[in-house]
């Protein structure tokens, strides 16, 4: 049934798809030969976890006690870890502010920034952002719903223990379950809430302001507008409440006549490392461009990295389609083109939960 609330949209009660979770085990979603599993020693430098972040064109490492070959998962280290202990680490901004006015050379500015921050340990960084301070760890065996649960918390990836028969332990990420309800849509556990719009799942509020940032700001503010812009929560452990948040890993780029032009993500710092941190400086669809010309992306990543529009009138169902065929992370929900709305991976993956979270509610406050 649906019911209104707070003039502000329409919510639709008892439709969520837990059974077709329950119903499929983790280890179904993964290919049978997933990729290696890149990881990074706790001891070892940011400049050589960057570099790896470089070579693989990936956004996460798996952190391990130790060097490189250490064998106990302490935690995860991400591009946005490592930006965000950039942007506002003072010797950073110190340098900038002398790049800027001429006081300090290219040059200088890298090798600045290199010994006095890059050099620093890996540990050193995790634990700054609440999804670095854990990996989660599941097994082939669970169902889906128990790693839903948790990425309909924000967290974005898991690790998966699978036996070396079935390809060994693999990382599964938001995009890997996505990918998969995609591919099940037609199922009749999912196909009748599929089928309902953005509007009457409340994804498309309308009426409150949304954080957004402007295409002529320079991608450090907009990076750290996008890193300082938090959502908190709590979920239960087995003997506590345990603290959660994070950044909303994503701001919509708008422009003066309030249209969504592109976005901005943690994907757009894919490839960056201490040779090219001086773009930042750029405006951000500049920024946004050279990082996408910098990685060779495909003609259809780079498209999709402009902008992904859906409608207040979308079906789930379409919109899946179009955020899984484009290779993004989240739709903007666009009315009479103005901006009403968001919807996301989490918020996606929610509806095979308990679990009632939005990522709308976090993006309607104030520009920071």
């Amino acid at each position: 049934r649906v019911q209104s609330g707070d003039n502000s949209g329409l919510r639709v009660q008892g439709t969520r798809m837990e059974s077709f979770f329950n119903s499929v085990s983790a280890g179904s979603v993964v290919a049978k030969v997933p990729k290696p599993i890149q990881t990074i020693g706790e001891n070892e430098s940011v400049a050589a976890a960057m570099r790896k972040l470089k070579k693989f064109k990936i956004l996460s490492l798996p952190v391990v006690n130790g060097d490189s070959k250490g064998d106990k998962f302490i935690g995860v280290l991400s591009v946005a870890d490592i930006v965000n202990n950039l942007v506002f680490h003072p010797v950073f901004i110190d340098s900038v502010e002398k790049y800027e006015k001429g006081e300090m050379s290219k040059v200088n500015f890298q090798t600045t920034i290199d010994l006095n921050i890059l050099q620093s340990p890996v540990k050193d960084v995790i634990g700054k952002r609440a999804e670095s301070k854990f990996l989660w760890v599941f097994h082939e065996e669970d169902k889906l719903s128990k790693l839903a649960a948790y990425f309909s918390r924000g967290f974005h990836r898991v690790l998966l223990e699978r036996k070396e028969s079935n390809g060994g332990n693999c990382i599964l990420s938001q995009s890997d379950l996505v990918r998969f309800v995609r591919h099940h849509l037609t199922d009749p556990k999912v196909q009748h809430i599929a089928r309902l719009s953005l509007e009457e799942f409340g994804l498309a509020m309308g009426g409150k302001k949304i954080v957004t940032i402007s295409p002529d700001e320079c991608a450090l503010g907009a990076f750290r507008c996008l890193l300082s812009t938090m959502w908190t929560d709590a979920i239960k452990t087995s003997n506590s409440r345990l603290g959660i948040g994070g950044d909303l890993s994503a701001l919509p780029i708008v422009n003066d006549k309030g249209r969504v032009v592109g976005t901005l993500s943690h994907s757009d710092l894919r490839g960056v490392d201490v040779t090219n941190l001086h773009e930042l400086l750029l405006p951000v669809t500049e920024f946004c461009k050279r990082r996408i010309a910098e990685n060779r992306l495909s003609k259809k990543k780079a498209n999709a990295l402009v902008t992904i529009a859906v409608s207040p009138q979308s079906s789930l169902e379409a919109t899946i389609r179009k955020i899984v065929d484009s290779g993004v992370h989240r739709a903007w929900i666009v009315d009479e083109e103005k901006l009403v709305g968001v919807v996301s991976l989490t918020d996606i993956l929610s509806l095979f939960t308990p679990y009632d979270f939005s990522f709308l509610k976090y993006y309607q406050r104030s520009r920071l």
